[in-house]
C-alpha cells in the first residue's frame, strides 16, 4: 500500500493515476472522519495539511507550490470529508486563502466543516475577497441557522457590505434565522429600484415569517405576514402571506 504522501504525489499525474489515488485517499478520509478514529484522523490531517501548504524552490531559487492546482483542490475536498476543527488550520493559511486557483475549494471545505473555527474563518474571509467569494461565504453561513455568530455576521453584511448583491444575499440568508429583527434588514430591499431585487426581498420576508412560525413565534410571524399582505409585493407573495396567516 503506498504511503499517504505517495498517493498525494500521484494526484499530480495523469487522469488514471489521479482517479486511483483519490479513491484510496477518499476511503481513508471517510474512515478517519468517523467517531473513535482520532489517531487515523490526526495522522491523515497532518499529511494532507503538509501537502496542501508545501512549497519548493527551483534551481533558480524561485519558490512555488509543490503540488499542482488539481492536486491541491482535491486535498481541500479530502479535508472537507474529515470536517474536524484541526482540518481548518491548513485552509486558513494566508497564502492558501490568497490563491485564486484553489480559493473556491477552500471555501467549499470550510463550508462543509461544522466547527466554530471554520465559521470564524469564513467570517474573516468576508473582509478580504471579492463579491463572488463573499456571496459564497454568505450562502455557507446561511446553513448555520443554529449559530448566533453566523446570524450576527450576516446582519452586518446585509447592512454594511460594499456590494449590493452580497448585501441582498445576506438579507435573504437572514430569513432562515428565527429572529423578527431580521425583517428590518430585509424590508429595505423591497424598496430597491431593481425589480428582481424587490421580488427576492418580498419572498425573503414570507420565508422569514414561515421560519418564525415554525419556531412557534406566532405573533412575530403574524405581523410580517400581515405587512406583506398590505405591501406592493407580487401577488404570489401576497397569496403566500394570506395562506400563512390562515395557518396560524
Amino acid at each position: 500500500m503506498p504511503s499517504i504522501q505517495e498517493l498525494i504525489q500521484e494526484m499530480n499525474g495523469d487522469q488514471e493515476a489521479v482517479f486511483k489515488a483519490e479513491r484510496k485517499l477518499t476511503t481513508m478520509a471517510m474512515a478517519a472522519g468517523a467517531p473513535g478514529n482520532e489517531d487515523a484522523r490526526n495522522h491523515l490531517e497532518a499529511e494532507l495539511a503538509e501537502a496542501l501548504t508545501a512549497r519548493t524552490k527551483d534551481e533558480k531559487g524561485k519558490e512555488d507550490w509543490t503540488h499542482s492546482v488539481n492536486a491541491r483542490n482535491r486535498i481541500c475536498l479530502l479535508l472537507s470529508f474529515i470536517g474536524h476543527e484541526t482540518a481548518v488550520q491548513p485552509l486558513s493559511q494566508d497564502q492558501m486563502m490568497g490563491s485564486l486557483d484553489v480559493r473556491e475549494m477552500v471555501r467549499f471545505a470550510l463550508e462543509r466543516n461544522p466547527t466554530d473555527r471554520a465559521l470564524g474563518q469564513l467570517c474573516c474571509a468576508l473582509h478580504e475577497f471579492g463579491p463572488v467569494f463573499r456571496t459564497g461565504a454568505v450562502n455557507a453561513m446561511a446553513r448555520r441557522t443554529d449559530s448566533d455568530s453566523a446570524m450576527r455576521m450576516l446582519q452586518w453584511v446585509a447592512k454594511s457590505d460594499e456590494d449590493f448583491e452580497t448585501r441582498l444575499a445576506a438579507a435573504e440568508a437572514l430569513s432562515r434565522f428565527p429572529d423578527v429583527a431580521n425583517d428590518d434588514l430585509i424590508y429595505p430591499f423591497t424598496q430597491s429600484r431593481m425589480k428582481l431585487a424587490r421580488r427576492r426581498a418580498h419572498a425573503a420576508r414570507v420565508r422569514l415569517a414561515e421560519t418564525l412560525r415554525d419556531a412557534d413565534k406566532l405573533d412575530d410571524a403574524r405581523r410580517i405576514y400581515a405587512a406583506v399582505q398590505l405591501s406592493d409585493a407580487p401577488q404570489a407573495q401576497r397569496n403566500a402571506a394570506d395562506i400563512g396567516l390562515q395557518s396560524l
